[in-house]
């Protein structure tokens, strides 16, 4: 069920100056990989949360027996938490980061030691939450307005006809 989300998870891992700095995992999920390995990574996380979105939806149409109930939840699902969340989550953690390292002036050296303690967990704990936000709205959507999606599916469908 939590696969779509495994995009979210890895951009947060990824982030700059994260804790999970290393070869494992500097190019897991960036925006432009700069390595074969990158771009593979890349491709394989997005597989998997294609793949979980897609199970989604023939789940919700197999459990309804309606085609439109199940695509009507890729409306909300591929907006919320998979085309929108993920630059506005890495947008609001480096402003976060910029601020916190500018105000405490981490960039001195006396501070060097737990410049990433200071800096970048206050960020990531602040994705984290945003991220479990745009999970909670997304699920509110689809749990509030079930038959208004449903409705907009079948006109969707009804183009076609």
């Amino acid at each position: 069920m939590y696969l779509p989300n495994v995009d979210l998870i890895a951009s947060l891992i990824t982030w700059k100056g994260s804790f999970f700095k290393g070869e494992y995992f500097d190019e897991l999920y960036l925006n432009d990989p700069s390595t074969k390995s990158g771009v593979i990574s890349q491709m394989a996380i997005n597989y998997i949360a294609l793949m979980g979105f897609s199970f989604l939806i023939a789940y919700r149409t197999k459990l309804t027996n309606s085609i439109s109930a199940g695509w009507s939840i890729a409306f909300v699902m591929a907006i919320v938490t998979y085309l929108v969340p993920t630059d506005i989550i890495e947008y609001v953690m480096d402003n976060i980061s910029k601020y916190i390292g500018n105000s405490l002036d981490i960039n001195n050296e006396k501070h060097n030691k737990y410049k990433n303690i200071i800096k970048y967990l206050p960020s990531i704990i602040i994705g984290l939450i945003l991220t479990v936000g745009f999970i909670l709205f997304e699920k509110f959507i689809i749990e509030t307005f079930p038959n208004e999606l449903k409705k907009i599916a079948d006109s969707i469908i009804s183009i076609g006809k």
